[in-house]
């Protein structure tokens, strides 16, 4: 069909063919906004950016998501403030308080100074600090660390000069330990120390998100997402200015045939269109009367004139989906979770699965972007002050895992599967503290407090928690073991190699996870079998009945349903090693940050990941064999939760309800409303059964009572009384 001659709004206003064209969403110029150092980068001897970093700034000011995820990566970065920690045992007080004074003594926090920066770095991709140092002494003290908006520097091509312009007036800055005095005002370089104090520029350290493109400028995150941002800006421009002119679009009216347009008036505007006008503002005061049209032709031609209604709740809800796509892409570009954000949406992860991406985030966003400036701190402005014994740290916001790795450390020191020695190498980072190997007492081991004598071997991890742990945890700790097998000999093969920078070649690095496959499988299955096992001995028990050894199909099924799940969960596995090394690559980390980066991915391998097979194989193996014995003797079954807070359900972004089960009552041969047969049943959604800690247990029907007919489940208050009618006999 044809475009319609006119728009009939909410409003009882007719916009016209012309009116339209001038609001529709025409590609507009997306040149960015004039550069202040136009024309001033081949005259100073400036690198130019490949993007104008005051638009890319601005960007902030047109986008809620965009500026909310700067925000929250910036605060969750140096936000939480800063603390100095010992490197060696008895570390001199006296360092400490001087580096405390001098952080301490900025005329803006050092906190809200380093989130400025990093606001920047994310912003534009580039973040930088004025460094000033006591008496201008070039290698003097470190007194002053100040931000520089990061829009207003560019730097020199030799790169060890920056300039700042702002309105007329310009400034220029060394690169920090530069051996050369730099002239504030004109940029010219004199003999180190030559130079009158007021004439000697500042320092200046670089943040730069590195890309391939640039060896002057990184670029921020979400560039890849531009065009996001700018398609919502053009959406929410273009509802502004039509509905605040015409209102809601209700009608479209399609004039054919001969017709004539009238003469235009002095706006341009035909009479025929006034004529439209006319009749429907007759028509919104007397909303009940008849609309008569009369459409002048040329020469009694003849002319269709057509009325329709246009959806618009389809096209509304077309439009909020188009901005809801271009909002995801600018979180998955900056890689923040939308809740952190502030954007809570129904049916988005929760529950485990909300902490397992916390922890994505924290480990591939913010721990880089804090090492990046702790590495800066430690290694050139710390040592200005004679600071040896101490590191500067910018504060973490998770402390759980600490708390968790805390607990399990003192449980396996007191029961002797550890060394004082083994726990200091595991947390003597966090207090600069070292093992040292050549004291026996630190490398015995110790019972309640006393130390295992030489006759008596000291029992391993593996055997500690096989006597005092559950089964899960048991499960955990060999798993466990084999991702530290696993990660040991990976990082030793890249800290021989290198990098790989090749996909084919981290594959094949990445492949030496994917051996350990079999190991895993067999762990989890030996396991696995014995809790079935038990489990299912347990219910017949309850049920007045005893079962037998495992039918060859029960356990041929309960073993390829583990091995299938083993085999997913390494490929997941390996396939985040190989995102890890890739990211190391592209990021120009050299081995040994490279070695660290890998390390945390490991980390998390041994305790997350592993908890959650753990958890997962042995829950879902003693519900199936609870669940067959339940099933062959056509009992009612009951689902039973933990019945606390981390049940999922009890959170708005959990996609699966678990609290809704709760006491819920399955019929024989029927499934519970979630579509699983039995907790743990991996043959549903994988939100339903992973990491679940729910039962199974057998329902006995109280006496004189029965299930509601025709339900496939039901609650304990569904169930009726049975009717008994009395029958008199005659004798």
């Amino acid at each position: 069909m044809s475009e319609p001659f006119a728009i009939i709004t909410s409003a009882g206003q007719v916009v016209g063919e012309r009116a339209l064209k001038e609001y529709s969403l025409h590609p507009k110029s997306k040149q960015l906004s004039y550069d202040v150092f136009y024309k001033q980068y081949g005259t100073l001897g400036l690198a130019e950016p490949h993007y104008k970093l005051e638009q890319l700034a601005g960007l902030m000011e047109v986008n809620t998501f965009h500026a909310r995820c700067i925000k929250t990566k910036a605060n969750d970065v140096a936000g939480v403030g800063w603390e100095l920690a010992p490197k060696v045992d008895n570390p001199d007080e006296a360092q400490k308080k001087t580096a405390e004074d001098i952080l301490g003594s900025q005329w803006l926090s050092l906190t809200d100074t380093l989130v400025r920066m990093i606001v920047d770095y994310e912003a534009i991709g580039n973040g930088y600090l004025e460094i000033g140092r006591e008496g201008g002494d070039p290698n003097g003290r470190v007194l002053m660390i100040s931000h520089i908006p990061g829009h207003t520097v560019r730097v020199h091509k030799d790169e060890n000069k920056y300039c700042q312009v702002r309105g007329m007036r310009r400034a220029w800055f060394k690169a920090f330990g530069y051996e050369m005095d730099v002239d504030v005002g004109s940029g010219e370089e004199h003999p180190l120390g030559s130079l009158p104090l007021d004439q000697r520029a500042n320092e200046i350290l670089a943040f730069r998100s590195y890309t391939a493109r640039s060896d002057y400028y990184g670029v921020p995150d979400v560039l890849p997402a531009l065009g996001s941002i700018l398609g919502n800006q053009a959406a929410e421009e273009y509802n502004i200015k039509f509905f605040s002119n015409f209102g809601v679009p209700s009608y479209a009216v399609y004039i054919s045939g001969d017709y004539e347009l009238g003469e235009p008036d002095e706006n341009g505007e035909y009479e025929i269109v006034k004529m439209v006008r006319e009749y429907f503002e007759g028509l919104s005061k007397k909303p009940h009367s008849t609309l008569v049209f009369g459409i002048p032709s040329r020469g009694g031609g003849q002319v269709q004139v057509e009325i329709k209604p246009l959806a618009v709740d389809i096209k509304d809800a077309s439009f909020k989906l188009y901005r809801k796509d271009n909002r995801d892409e600018v979180f998955s570009a900056h890689g923040v979770p939308p809740y952190r954000a502030g954007v809570a949406e129904t049916g988005s992860l929760g529950g485990s699965t909300a902490q397992m991406s916390d922890r994505i985030y924290f480990e591939s966003i913010i721990t880089p972007r804090q090492r990046m400036i702790e590495d800066v701190f430690n290694h050139y402005i710390l040592p200005t002050w004679g600071v040896t014994d101490w590191s500067f740290s910018l504060n973490r916001i998770f402390e759980e895992e600490w708390a968790d790795d805390q607990a399990t450390a003192q449980f396996l020191f007191s029961s002797g599967a550890m060394t004082p020695n083994q726990l200091i190498a595991y947390f003597g980072e966090r207090f600069g503290i070292q093992p040292d190997p050549t004291n026996p007492l630190l490398e015995a081991y110790y019972l309640g407090g006393k130390e295992l004598g030489a006759e008596t071997p000291a029992p391993s991890m593996l055997e500690t928690f096989s006597k005092a742990a559950s089964p899960e945890e048991v499960l955990q700790a060999k798993l466990g073991e084999l991702y530290n097998k696993a990660g040991k000999k990976l990082i030793s093969r890249l800290k021989e190699k290198g990098i790989p920078a090749e996909d084919l070649s981290r594959k094949a690095m990445a492949e030496e996870l994917k051996k350990l496959t079999p190991q895993f499988q067999e762990a989890a299955f030996e396991l696995a079998k014995e809790q079935a096992a038990k489990s299912a001995a347990k219910v017949a028990a309850g049920i007045g009945t005893k079962v037998g050894e495992f039918l060859p199909s029960v356990e041929e099924n309960l073993k390829k349903t583990i091995f299938q799940a083993c085999e997913r969960t390494m490929e997941r596995v390996t396939g985040n090693v190989m995102d890890n090394l890739a990211k190391s690559y592209a990021d120009g980390l050299g081995i040994k940050d490279a070695a660290n980066r890998l390390n945390e991915v490991f980390d998390g391998l041994k305790n997350f990941e592993a908890e959650r097979t753990a958890r997962t194989v042995i829950n879902s193996a003693q519900n199936s064999a609870a669940h067959s014995v339940l099933a062959d003797h056509g009992e009612y079954r009951q689902w039973i939760t933990a019945n606390d807070d981390r049940v999922r359900g009890n959170d708005p972004k959990d996609i699966a309800d678990h609290v809704s089960l709760h006491g819920l009552i399955a019929a024989p041969g029927e499934n519970y409303p979630n579509g699983l047969a039995f907790p743990g049943d991996t043959s549903g959604d994988i939100e339903e059964w992973i990491n679940c800690r729910c039962t199974e247990v057998p329902y006995f029907m109280p006496a004189g009572k029965m299930a509601p007919p025709g339900l496939p489940y039901f609650s304990e208050d569904d169930i009726i009384d049975i009717e008994v009618e009395s029958v008199e006999v005659e004798e």
